[in-house]
């Protein structure tokens, strides 16, 4: 027996995954929320935690806290989101994120003995906040996105969020090379955090 011809990937005359305005929205909303994990990744809290006059021991643990947030909590918070309830778990997850880096934008305020627990927690809290979001992510997108365009939708996704993040890290690398005081670090960290 002949194998069946596979199906064709989208229908002929399909829309683009981007035409669905949920999916609009989370492209949207995600190339917002990438910039923490981006501000982490390429170096504008080493600089805000230098700033601060952190021992480079301080700095480097307070630098290395999400991924060790992320490797003990990220398989036991996938297995508590799948429950029902998975956007209440997702939101709480945006909430965290959120007022982590809140809280690291207040750190500065702050006396030294409160100002490096307020960085492990405020470090910690946007760590644990991307676990929980990330742990539904796809599981709340899995309703919404046909198979057909999920490669297109992830690229177009990628892209996206890559694309908003250079254009703010370089327009904020602009700023911090005529002022680079902490009301500069606070300002950039509570609109990442917005």
């Amino acid at each position: 027996k002949a194998l069946p011809a596979p199906e064709p990937l989208a229908p002929a005359g399909a829309a683009s995954p981007m035409s669905n305005p949920t999916l609009r929205a989370a492209v949207l909303s995600q190339s917002a929320g990438m910039l923490g994990q981006v501000s982490l990744s390429q170096g504008f809290l080493l600089l805000y935690f230098n700033s601060l006059a952190l021992s480079p021991f301080e700095l480097l643990s307070a630098l290395s806290l999400p991924y060790f947030v992320w490797g003990f909590s990220m398989v036991p918070l996938a297995m508590l989101s799948a429950r029902p309830r998975k956007t209440r778990f997702g939101n709480i997850g945006i909430l965290l994120t959120v007022l982590g880096f809140l809280l690291l934008a207040a750190a500065s305020l702050l006396p030294p003995t409160w100002l490096r627990l307020a960085l492990v927690l405020g470090v910690s809290l946007f760590a644990l906040g991307t676990a929980m979001f990330n742990a539904v992510w796809y599981a709340l997108l899995n309703p919404l996105l046909p198979r057909e365009y999920r490669g297109r939708f992830f690229g177009i996704l990628r892209f996206t969020w890559q694309a908003v993040s250079l254009a703010f890290f370089f327009a904020v690398s602009l700023v911090l090379v005529r002022r680079h005081d902490l009301a500069v670090f606070q300002a950039v960290l509570l609109l990442i955090g917005a």
